[in-house]
């Protein structure tokens, strides 16, 4: 990569409000995978704050269906038509 673009930052981590340096290598690793923002973190409270999540067991938020919901039960809408039918397999004879 093009070192003239970086310049090492000294950023104020937002949770125990220390300063971190923030290097032309890491610029370059964040660049390289798409990232826009400068972290708000030093390295010692981002661990922390990934342990934290981890144990809390924050994820992020499967698409499907509700974990209470029967497959059974959820409806089903045939793709060429608005008739929804609770049995998913079974058409109906739609004309």
């Amino acid at each position: 990569m093009d070192n003239g673009k970086f310049k090492d930052k000294i950023l104020i981590c937002v949770d125990c409000k220390e300063e971190f340096a923030f290097t032309i290598g890491a610029q370059e690793y964040f660049a390289e995978r798409g990232f826009t923002e400068d972290p708000k973190r030093c390295r010692t409270c981002y661990a922390e704050y990934k342990k934290k999540q981890a144990s809390r067991g924050d994820k992020k938020p499967t698409r499907g269906l509700p974990m209470d919901v029967e497959m059974e039960d959820a409806p089903f809408r045939f793709p060429d038509s608005d008739v929804m039918d609770s049995v998913p397999g079974e058409r109906p004879n739609v004309e």
